[in-house]
């Protein structure tokens, strides 16, 4: 019976393990007027940045989605409170309404590093590849500089 709190350690020690921050974008401007995500006219549009920062003092805010002629761009703000420099990898992907990734978007190299300085406010924006693309998913994590 000693196996079993030896197998549950590392179980318990997961599940302390805290996963990313999640954000969308509650509202989508939509051809000029302003509609709730779940609005029937932007029900396939999403726009999500997921957050592995909350340990670095780097606060996602500001997460919104437009679509404009019938291509979405979206936009999200990164806010650095810590008294260090934060060094950061954006990665992001673009979809289909179905959940497809988008050729144009697959063969193209979606990810930025950032240097994030002390009380610095950077603002990060994206557009579509194509109209198709209705789905935008980001992430953001620290990077280690390797010695």
């Amino acid at each position: 019976m000693r196996a079993l709190p030896v197998l549950l350690a590392p179980l318990l020690a997961l599940a302390a393990c805290s996963g990313p921050e999640i954000y969308q974008a509650s509202t989508i401007r939509f051809e000029g007027q302003d509609r709730d995500a779940d609005d029937p006219a932007v029900r396939d549009v999403r726009v999500e940045v997921k957050s592995w920062l909350e340990d670095e003092d780097v606060l996602v805010q500001d997460v919104v989605g437009r679509v404009l002629d019938g291509r979405l761009s979206t936009q999200f703000s990164l806010d650095i409170e810590g008294d260090e420099p934060v060094r950061v990898l954006c990665t992001w992907a673009w979809q289909d309404s179905d959940g497809i990734a988008l050729r144009s978007a697959a063969s193209e190299v979606q990810r930025r590093y950032l240097v994030l300085h002390p009380r610095q406010f950077e603002t990060l924006s994206f557009t579509a590849p194509s109209e198709l693309a209705l789905r935008f998913y980001a992430a953001i994590e620290p990077t280690y500089k390797q010695d």
